[in-house]
């Protein structure tokens, strides 16, 4: 199976392998389980809808050159210090018919910090380095392999993610947009290994009149099974998109 984002190195281009091309394999029993078999590999499963939205799709065809796609990002909840910091992708050049060269900043300091040149990219690096960052902030809040929650989100997108039609504002506007819903610890065999994190969900908002085609990935863990939206949240996390602008 082949994706849309073609880096040649850095952490992005392992995401986009890792989430895009793993075989959907039941977890096991033990979270250092090893990688499956030669044999295993070779069995690919269908392509999901939510896989075709943000793995599989040019989110970045009608992004010109020298313009940035700019999203704040925060962090709150009561696990961790509250966060405020931005992300910012830059088209340098068009790079071939499709693609695109560009420099992301992908927050300015901590764990997840990045700040990569990528060449020939059509998905979105922003959604890419995000998960990136969750994947690894999972393995060391919990102790875990990251493969090991690259898989489980890699399940959850390729069986069973909730996908419904939203209405979103962008400068002023309703516009139209999907929305992808996973939790992918909430059935995991091995939840009572790392129970607290267990109801970590995400939610991608995604819409063809974005720049970019990425508005808000948000990260949902409430502190309790009965929360709620309204309720005590352990962590609170938001990318948003905030606006293109000319980059000299």
């Amino acid at each position: 199976m082949t994706i849309r984002f073609r880096a040649a190195a850095g952490v992005a281009m392992r995401v986009a392998c890792a989430l895009a091309a793993l075989p959907v394999v039941a977890a096991s029993g033990d979270e250092a389980a090893p990688p499956p078999t030669q044999s295993e590999s070779k069995v690919e499963q269908p392509i999901s809808q939510a896989e075709r939205l943000l793995f599989m799709s040019n989110h970045m065809e009608r992004v010109a050159p020298r313009r940035r796609l700019h999203y704040a990002f925060r962090r709150d909840g009561s696990l961790e210090p509250a966060l405020t910091d931005t992300v910012d992708v830059d088209v340098l050049a068009a790079d071939g018919a499709t693609g695109r060269s560009v420099k992301v900043r992908f927050l300015s300091k901590g764990p997840g910090s990045a700040s990569p040149s990528l060449p020939h990219v059509e998905g979105n690096p922003a959604l890419l380095l995000y998960l990136e960052r969750e994947i690894r902030e999972m393995a060391r809040l919990t102790g875990g392999r990251p493969e090991y929650f690259q898989r489980r989100i890699r399940n959850a997108l390729a069986e069973h993610a909730q996908i419904s039609e939203a209405t979103v504002t962008l400068a002023g506007h309703r516009i139209a947009a999907r929305r992808i819903e996973i939790a992918p610890y909430v059935d995991d065999p091995n939840r009572s290994r790392f129970e607290k994190f267990a109801r970590r969900s995400y939610v991608f908002t995604l819409s063809d009149d974005v720049p970019g085609v990425l508005y808000s990935i948000e990260t949902r863990l409430p502190a309790t099974e009965d929360a709620g939206k309204a309720g005590a949240m352990l962590l609170d996390e938001k990318m948003d998109f905030r606006g293109e602008q000319r980059v000299d």
